[in-house]
C-alpha cells in the first residue's frame, strides 16, 4: 500500500461531495453535510463521521472520537470501518500500533468483500507484518483486490512482478499492471512506468514516453515524479512544458 499522511488516508474516506466542498473552500456546503450526517445512527453515518473527526473537519481534530466512531460503524458490519480501523491500528495512527488488531480487522472486512482490506492484508504477508512473510500469499490477495476494484493493488502486483517476489519476474506483467493503474490514476503506476520506459524495461526505451508518464503524476501532486521532470529539463531531455 503506498504510503500516506495521515489527511490523506481519512480524506480518501470522505463522499465526493464533501472532497469537492474542501477543494472549493466551500465550508457552508461542509458544515450543512456534518449537520446532516450527526442526526444519523446508521453506520454508513458514523464511519463518515469519524473520518470527519479524525482530520479535524471544520474544527480540530478528535482522534479517540473518530475510533469510537469507526468502532460504531464496524460493530453493525460495515466493511469500510473495520478496514479504516486496521489501517489506524496497522499505522499507529493517534494510537499504539496493533498489527494484531489491525489483521484481524482487514480478515473481517474481507469477509464482508472489502477490497481496501484485500489490498491492506495482502502488505502486511508481503511485508511479514505479524504473519510469516509470503508473496504468494501476497500476490492472491492482491489478485482478489483488483478483481474487486481496488486500484492501489495494481501497482502492487506490478511491485512482485518486476521484483519477481512470490512470482516469476516478468517485466511485461509489471508493465502491464503499471498500465491499468495508471488508466486508473493511480500516481505511483504512473511513476513506476515511467521509470521502466526510461530504463528500457518490458518496453522499448523511450525518454518522452517515460517525461509524459512522470508528467501525469506530477500532475496528481507526486514529488518524485515532479523532480523527475525538473531533472529531464535541466538535461535538456525534453523541451516541452509537460506541467501545463
Amino acid at each position: 500500500m503506498p504510503s500516506q499522511n495521515i489527511q490523506d488516508i481519512f480524506l480518501d474516506l470522505l463522499p465526493d461531495v464533501v472532497k469537492k466542498a474542501l477543494s472549493e473552500d466551500d465550508m457552508e456546503t461542509v458544515s450543512l453535510w456534518m449537520q446532516s450526517e450527526s442526526k444519523s445512527g446508521n453506520a454508513r453515518a458514523q464511519y463518515v463521521m469519524g473520518a470527519a473527526n479524525a482530520i479535524g473537519l471544520g474544527n480540530e481534530r478528535h482522534p479517540e472520537k473518530a475510533r469510537e466512531l469507526f468502532k460504531k460503524a464496524a460493530d453493525k458490519g460495515y466493511s469500510p470501518a473495520l478496514n479504516s480501523l486496521g489501517v489506524i491500528y496497522l499505522n499507529g495512527i493517534d494510537t499504539q500500533p496493533d498489527t494484531a488488531k489491525a489483521k484481524e480487522y482487514f480478515e473481517k472486512a474481507i469477509e464482508l468483500g472489502n477490497a481496501d482490506a484485500m489490498c491492506n492484508l495482502g502488505t502486511m504477508y508481503e511485508d511479514g507484518i505479524e504473519v510469516k512473510q509470503d508473496y504468494k500469499k501476497a500476490h492472491e490477495l492482491y489478485n482478489q483486490a483488483v478483481f474487486n476494484g481496488d486500484m492501489d493493488a495494481y501497482c502492487n502486483l506490478g511491485l512482485l512482478y518486476e521484483d519477481g517476489l512470490g512470482v516469476e519476474q516478468d517485466y511485461d506483467m509489471a508493465v502491464k499492471m503499471y498500465t491499468k493503474g495508471a488508466k486508473l490514476g493511480d500516481a505511483d503506476c504512473m511513476c513506476n512506468l515511467g521509470l521502466l520506459y526510461a530504463e528500457g524495461r518490458g518496453v522499448t526505451k523511450d525518454l518522452k514516453k517515460a517525461a509524459a508518464w512522470y508528467a501525469a503524476a506530477a500532475r496528481l501532486g507526486d514529488d518524485e515524479a515532479l523532480e523527475e521532470i525538473k531533472e529531464y529539463q535541466r538535461k535538456g531531455l525534453i523541451k516541452e512544458d509537460l506541467l501545463s
